[in-house]
């Protein structure tokens, strides 16, 4: 009976705490963020109408975001995260004009990272602007892992300078 009641205590816990935090702003260090309109119907799905992230070298503001889980049926374990508009402002630091660094030779996938389970995100419509004026617009984008150390990564449309 006590085991009865522990779980009873545990689950209820669950469903209060994860809706509670994940529907209020938060703060770490200097990075805030808030949600509008969150809403779930399990507690591994998850929608919020929009959320906003800004600290001093940038700000993201995304509506439609949706991530959805499924984590105990082993043939059909993903992760995937769904938005429908992004548009991100990143400040850039003074240029220095005695030196300029460009890419350094190709992109390496990062070696500690590694996908435990499938992962996906699909952005429909996106914006990036820089401080200095550069800025790209997107649409369907979406990044899918395919293995522990893949990742394959797509956009449709994209446009700017």
């Amino acid at each position: 009976m006590i085991v009865v009641g522990v779980v009873s205590l545990g689950a209820w816990c669950i469903n209060y705490f994860i809706p509670l935090y994940l529907s209020s702003a938060h703060t770490y260090g200097n990075t805030t963020v808030t949600p509008y309109g969150y809403r779930y119907t399990s507690i591994l799905d998850h929608h919020w109408d929009s959320m906003k992230v800004e600290n001093p070298n940038f700000s993201a503001f995304v509506k439609n975001l949706d991530i959805h889980a499924t984590l105990l049926d082993s043939s059909s374990r993903k992760v995937s995260l769904s938005i429908g508009d992004a548009k991100t402002r990143i400040n850039l630091p003074p240029e220095d004009s005695t030196t300029k660094k460009g890419l350094q030779g190709p992109i390496e996938f990062p070696p500690k990272l590694k996908f435990r389970i499938p992962v996906s995100l699909q952005i429909d419509k996106g914006e990036i602007a820089l401080s200095n004026g550069m800025q790209w617009t997107f649409n369907d984008l979406a990044i899918k892992s395919e293995g522990k150390k893949k990742a394959l990564f797509a956009v449709k449309d994209i446009d700017g300078s």
